[in-house]
């Protein structure tokens, strides 16, 4: 009986070699030394004990990267969004077919070599990118439980602790309001046909890509309302919001009158090419092709980035358009509760994480019970209380 670990054909990973009973066997493992030693141990102890299931080829487990390939192909496409699969097929090309782990027999990978690999991951990249990397994992593994390769998940029960990348986070820097109607003012005289899609962003803090899916059925001038239903994003409209729930947002009236003057327009002109149904339409279509919405990429380049410049204001994101809308709202007094609705978040817990340090408060909102509440009860009279104590 012998076992050994050896590189082959002068290549990058390690092998274990069996020779066992006049059978010869050999294992990929990765390259990772000290791995491919612990598992020839494990294999000789289970030789030694008679247990040479490790021989026999019907029995040999597909690697991590196999099992990455069928989630991909299977479970991904059917359960996600295409933005999100695309995020997953990135991420297993990047870090987790680069890793120790991809061709390691998925039956060997421990607990500990999934933590170990994510901790690192975590020294160099952002919080949400290794919980990323952690949820595509346990998808992986999912997929070898349920075909019987393992008896349990290796991804699970792992913590990734708490963000402590706060740093990496993009700087909110929304407009004041003399900065937006600045902004306005210039779209209004040098790019009028892209001051409607920049009056609605800073109208209703909706998203650029929310605001590109946009078609005029999804208005209802009347109601002042808009139902966003639809994304866009990498150059393809998902059927679905970011939070995959459609929301009504409210419309001002100056939005309401700057609409019904763009579709009064877009109709005269379909009438003219002999069509009498809009409501398809994208409000806001590439200026290539009326038949895709806007490619937002491009118009923050060619259009949204130059008008800061004319308009003589510091760079900012278009998504800062949708922090000016909430500090707006907040500045005037607005509840909470509907800026989280306006905007989609998905709980208000991320509205007060993300705005809640806008809200100004009195030194003490409590005083506003003075007064309000049993004023003519003796002890609330501004004179001194009965048996209180002296004070020095």
């Amino acid at each position: 009986m012998s076992v050994k670990v050896r590189k082959k054909d002068k290549g990058k990973e390690w092998w274990i070699f069996i020779h066992h009973n006049g059978k010869r066997r050999s294992k990929k493992i990765g390259t990772n030394k000290a791995e491919a030693l612990r598992l020839a141990k494990v294999i000789e102890g289970q030789l030694a004990s008679g247990i040479l299931g490790v021989l026999d080829t019907q029995k040999e487990q597909k690697t991590v990267m196999q099992y990455a390939e069928i989630w991909l192909s299977t479970v991904v496409p059917a359960t996600l969004k295409a933005s999100t699969a695309d995020d997953y097929r990135g991420i297993v090309k990047k870090h987790i077919k680069r890793s120790s782990l991809a061709y390691k027999p998925v039956d060997t990978v421990t607990q500990w070599d999934v933590e170990t690999f994510l901790l690192k991951k975590r020294k160099t990249y952002a919080h949400s990118t290794v919980v990323l990397i952690k949820n595509a994992l346990g998808g992986i593994f999912k997929v070898a439980h349920k075909d019987k390769a393992i008896q349990g998940n290796p991804a699970h029960g792992i913590s990734l602790g708490k963000k402590s990348d706060e740093s990496r986070k993009p700087k909110i820097e929304p407009l004041t309001v003399a900065e937006t109607n600045k902004l306005l003012s210039t779209f209004a005289e040098h790019k009028a046909q892209h001051y409607p899609i920049t009056l609605l962003l800073v109208s209703t803090g909706m998203r650029i890509g929310e605001a590109c899916a946009l078609q005029w059925r999804d208005v209802n001038i009347n109601d002042r309302s808009i139902i966003v239903r639809r994304n866009y994003v990498r150059k393809r409209v998902e059927e679905s919001t970011k939070n995959t729930r459609d929301r009504k947002v409210d419309m001002s009236i100056d939005l309401v009158n700057c609409l019904k003057r763009l579709k009064r327009k877009r109709t005269k002109a379909a009438l003219k090419d002999g069509r009498n149904d809009i409501s398809k339409d994208w409000i806001f279509p590439s200026v290539s092709d009326e038949s895709t919405p806007l490619n937002y990429q491009t118009w923050r380049r060619d259009v949204f980035q130059p008008m800061l410049t004319k308009a003589e204001l510091r760079k900012i994101r278009i998504h800062d358009l949708r922090h000016t809308f909430a500090s707006i709202m907040i500045e005037k007094g607005v509840d909470l509760v509907y800026i989280k609705d306006q905007l989609g978040h998905s709980s208000i817990k991320v509205t007060v994480d993300v705005y809640g340090s806008m809200v100004k408060r009195s030194d003490k909102p409590v005083d506003i019970l003075d007064g309000l509440l049993h004023p003519n009860a003796p002890y609330t009279h501004p004179g001194k209380i009965k048996g209180s104590a002296k004070t020095g």
